[in-house]
């Protein structure tokens, strides 16, 4: 083995630990956890959103802070849920900064990749040396999860009021 030291390449690492999460080309731009998930997230809150859950996964390399309203909803058809903006972003390079409309609630890696393959608006932020331009297009994640709760209640409406036959 021989160690070499590349200059077109950058290693993001953990501060407190020195894991290395992931090598990267120089034009990668790590998007920080208090900047582009706690502080992104506070600026386009509004009464009646608060924080519904917060984690870290694969020892540090990806963070998610889940918004929404803090009661349920229940549709004139008794289906109950909770409209949230998830705004996730990582180190690793497994994704790029989102804020997502959902109606799963992330708690764990597993209910993060369900809440990732819903439908519905999103907004993805790659990790670009460009990218530190485009926080202002945060702010038009506050009309996604104002738009979820009506979305999610019309999907339910439609889909309750197809007829399922005994045969089907």
């Amino acid at each position: 083995l021989r160690w070499a030291v590349m200059q077109e390449r950058q290693a993001i690492t953990r501060s407190d630990t020195g894991h290395v999460f992931e090598i990267f080309k120089g034009g990668y731009r790590a998007h920080q956890y208090d900047q582009w998930l706690i502080r992104n997230v506070e600026a386009i809150l509004d009464e009646g959103l608060q924080i519904n859950s917060a984690g870290l996964l694969k020892a540090g390399g990806v963070m998610w802070v889940e918004v929404g309203v803090p009661e349920s909803i229940t549709t004139p058809e008794g289906v109950e849920f909770l409209p949230n903006l998830l705004a996730a972003t990582s180190f690793d390079g497994s994704l790029a900064t989102t804020y997502k409309r959902t109606i799963q609630r992330v708690v764990c890696d597993n209910t993060l990749e369900i809440a990732a393959a819903e439908g519905g608006s999103q907004i993805k932020i790659r990790h670009s040396k460009n990218s530190i331009g485009r926080i202002d297009d945060v702010q038009d994640a506050l009309n996604i999860v104002h738009t979820a709760a009506d979305d999610f209640a019309a999907e339910v409406a439609a889909l309750t009021q197809q007829t399922v036959t005994d045969a089907q």
